[in-house]
Protein backbone atom coordinates (compact mmCIF):
# COMPACT_ATOMS: atom_id res chain seq x y z
CA UNK A 1 0.00 0.00 0.00
CA UNK A 2 1.11 3.59 -0.50
CA UNK A 3 2.03 6.31 1.95
CA UNK A 4 -1.31 7.37 3.42
CA UNK A 5 -3.07 4.34 2.24
CA UNK A 6 -6.52 2.97 3.91
CA UNK A 7 -8.00 -0.64 4.49
CA UNK A 8 -10.82 -0.72 4.22
CA UNK A 9 -12.68 -3.86 6.12
CA UNK A 10 -16.73 -4.49 5.35
CA UNK A 11 -18.84 -7.29 4.44
CA UNK A 12 -21.35 -5.44 3.53
CA UNK A 13 -20.96 -4.14 -0.10
CA UNK A 14 -23.36 -1.20 -0.02
CA UNK A 15 -21.26 0.26 3.21
CA UNK A 16 -18.55 0.15 1.53
CA UNK A 17 -19.38 1.19 -1.92
CA UNK A 18 -20.97 4.21 0.39
CA UNK A 19 -17.76 5.01 2.16
CA UNK A 20 -15.53 4.49 -1.16
CA UNK A 21 -18.16 7.58 -2.57
CA UNK A 22 -18.03 9.77 0.30
CA UNK A 23 -14.01 9.60 0.43
CA UNK A 24 -14.10 10.61 -3.21
CA UNK A 25 -16.35 13.26 -2.85
CA UNK A 26 -14.52 14.59 0.41
CA UNK A 27 -11.05 14.86 -1.61
CA UNK A 28 -9.86 11.49 0.20
CA UNK A 29 -6.81 11.22 -2.40
CA UNK A 30 -5.19 8.36 -0.36
CA UNK A 31 -5.25 4.92 -2.06
CA UNK A 32 -8.23 2.69 -0.48
CA UNK A 33 -7.58 -1.29 -0.48
CA UNK A 34 -10.81 -3.32 0.17
CA UNK A 35 -11.43 -6.44 1.97
CA UNK A 36 -14.82 -7.97 2.11
CA UNK A 37 -14.74 -9.90 5.35
CA UNK A 38 -12.41 -10.31 7.97
CA UNK A 39 -10.40 -13.49 6.74
CA UNK A 40 -9.39 -11.46 3.60
CA UNK A 41 -8.22 -9.10 5.85
CA UNK A 42 -6.16 -11.28 7.99
CA UNK A 43 -4.82 -12.56 4.43
CA UNK A 44 -4.04 -9.69 3.17
CA UNK A 45 -1.98 -8.20 6.08
CA UNK A 46 -0.55 -11.29 7.94
CA UNK A 47 0.66 -12.96 4.33
CA UNK A 48 -1.65 -14.89 3.43
CA UNK A 49 -2.61 -13.95 0.14
CA UNK A 50 -5.38 -14.76 -1.86
CA UNK A 51 -3.89 -16.12 -5.33
CA UNK A 52 -2.56 -12.06 -6.82
CA UNK A 53 -2.41 -10.08 -3.71
CA UNK A 54 0.41 -9.62 -1.75
CA UNK A 55 0.93 -8.71 1.98
CA UNK A 56 -0.25 -5.35 3.32
CA UNK A 57 0.67 -2.64 5.32
CA UNK A 58 -2.16 0.18 5.42
CA UNK A 59 -1.50 3.41 7.38
CA UNK A 60 -5.05 3.52 8.65
CA UNK A 61 -7.62 0.19 9.12
CA UNK A 62 -11.61 1.12 8.85
CA UNK A 63 -12.79 -2.11 9.73
CA UNK A 64 -16.56 -3.45 10.87
CA UNK A 65 -17.31 -5.64 13.64
CA UNK A 66 -19.96 -7.89 12.56
CA UNK A 67 -18.78 -9.90 9.78
CA UNK A 68 -18.75 -13.77 8.80
CA UNK A 69 -16.12 -16.02 8.89
CA UNK A 70 -13.73 -13.86 11.17
CA UNK A 71 -15.09 -11.00 13.26
CA UNK A 72 -13.62 -7.59 13.46
CA UNK A 73 -12.62 -8.14 17.03
CA UNK A 74 -10.83 -11.36 15.92
CA UNK A 75 -8.96 -9.01 13.51
CA UNK A 76 -8.37 -6.38 15.89
CA UNK A 77 -6.83 -9.02 18.19
CA UNK A 78 -5.05 -10.66 15.71
CA UNK A 79 -3.27 -6.72 14.84
CA UNK A 80 -2.41 -6.30 18.57
CA UNK A 81 -0.58 -9.64 18.27
CA UNK A 82 1.64 -9.24 15.01
CA UNK A 83 4.62 -7.16 16.20
CA UNK A 84 4.70 -5.75 13.18
CA UNK A 85 0.86 -4.47 12.93
CA UNK A 86 0.82 -3.71 16.93
CA UNK A 87 0.94 0.19 16.39
CA UNK A 88 -1.67 0.03 13.17
CA UNK A 89 -4.44 2.97 13.62
CA UNK A 90 -7.84 1.08 13.51
CA UNK A 91 -11.05 3.01 13.57
CA UNK A 92 -13.81 0.67 14.32
CA UNK A 93 -16.69 1.48 11.92
CA UNK A 94 -19.74 -0.73 13.09
CA UNK A 95 -23.50 -0.79 13.22
CA UNK A 96 -23.06 -2.09 16.98
CA UNK A 97 -24.08 1.06 19.69
CA UNK A 98 -23.68 -2.15 22.11
CA UNK A 99 -21.45 -0.82 24.86
CA UNK A 100 -19.85 -4.61 25.14
CA UNK A 101 -19.02 -4.18 21.67
CA UNK A 102 -17.42 -0.46 22.48
CA UNK A 103 -15.72 -1.94 25.83
CA UNK A 104 -13.66 -4.83 23.93
CA UNK A 105 -12.60 -2.54 20.75
CA UNK A 106 -11.29 -0.26 23.44
CA UNK A 107 -9.92 -2.87 25.49
CA UNK A 108 -8.12 -4.32 21.83
CA UNK A 109 -6.56 -0.74 21.28
CA UNK A 110 -8.96 0.18 18.62
CA UNK A 111 -7.74 3.83 18.13
CA UNK A 112 -11.46 4.94 17.56
CA UNK A 113 -14.74 3.43 17.45
CA UNK A 114 -17.71 5.00 14.92
CA UNK A 115 -21.10 3.68 14.38
CA UNK A 116 -22.40 3.76 10.89
CA UNK A 117 -23.46 6.96 9.64
CA UNK A 118 -27.53 7.53 8.69
CA UNK A 119 -26.65 8.95 5.36
CA UNK A 120 -24.29 9.80 3.03
CA UNK A 121 -23.25 13.54 4.35
CA UNK A 122 -22.61 11.52 7.91
CA UNK A 123 -19.80 9.29 5.42
CA UNK A 124 -18.54 12.64 3.67
CA UNK A 125 -18.16 13.78 7.27
CA UNK A 126 -16.13 11.23 8.64
CA UNK A 127 -13.88 10.86 4.97
CA UNK A 128 -12.83 14.34 5.74
CA UNK A 129 -12.08 13.21 9.50
CA UNK A 130 -10.09 10.53 8.42
CA UNK A 131 -8.06 12.55 5.81
CA UNK A 132 -7.19 14.89 8.63
CA UNK A 133 -5.69 12.14 10.79
CA UNK A 134 -3.54 10.86 7.37
CA UNK A 135 -2.21 14.34 6.86
CA UNK A 136 -0.66 14.26 10.98
CA UNK A 137 0.94 10.55 9.98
Amino acid sequence: MSAGSIFLVDDNADDRDLFLLAAKKAGLEQAIEVARDGQEALDLLLGRPQKGSAKRTPDLMILDLKMPRVSGLDVLRAIRADRRLRHLMVIVLTSSDEERDRSEAGALGATAYRTKPDDFDGYVSMAKEISGLLTHL
